[in-house]
């Protein structure tokens, strides 16, 4: 980490709850996903080396990828790119929406240099963002982008899944 990031910006972030901090970056990259420009800007700072790989048929710029939960509704995806992944999974979002676990449900372990995460499935729902979810189809990402669907638990009744899975298991396996 660079000297302005220890010594300024981490501690400006740290004078806030981290919850607040990731709801803020989260819309800033959001700001800057929809200016190319500036996309272009932070790739020629912070972009990473070509360091392609291939995988089940996947071709990935490289082996850097982005977890589900940072990006849930698809608001920056062209950033992660920018940022150096090489891939960036969208989600975890259930088909209704639902507020997650009751805050304050994000910590920082600051020992571990680690952010402890109980969020649980906050989401404005899977029918919600159509563009945003035709940006992540679509957009600048030059890697794969998938996107991470749970099964509803809050709200309405949780559908029984497993035949399904078993029915799209081997398809899924055998299109590789």
């Amino acid at each position: 980490m660079s000297w302005f990031y220890r010594s300024l910006i981490r501690l400006a972030l740290f004078t806030q709850p981290s919850e607040e901090i990731h709801n803020r970056t989260l819309a800033a990259f959001g700001y800057v996903a929809r200016r190319r420009a500036l996309c272009g800007m932070i790739e020629a700072c912070c972009g990473a080396p070509g360091l392609p790989i291939s995988l089940f048929g996947l071709h990935f710029p490289n082996s850097v990828g982005l977890a589900a939960g940072m990006d849930k509704q698809a608001a920056a995806v062209p950033v992660w790119r920018s940022l150096g992944f090489g891939f960036s999974e969208l989600g975890g979002v259930t088909w209704h929406a639902q507020p997650g676990n009751p805050q304050p449900r994000m910590f920082r372990a600051v020992g571990d240099e680690a952010l402890v995460n109980r969020m649980g499935f906050n989401n404005a729902g899977a029918r919600a963002g159509p563009a945003t979810r035709r940006l992540a189809r679509t957009g600048s990402l030059a890697g794969p982008s998938g996107r991470h669907q749970s099964r509803q638990v809050q709200g309405h009744p949780a559908r029984r899944s497993g035949g399904r899975l078993r029915q799209f298991l081997p398809r899924a396996l055998a299109a590789r």
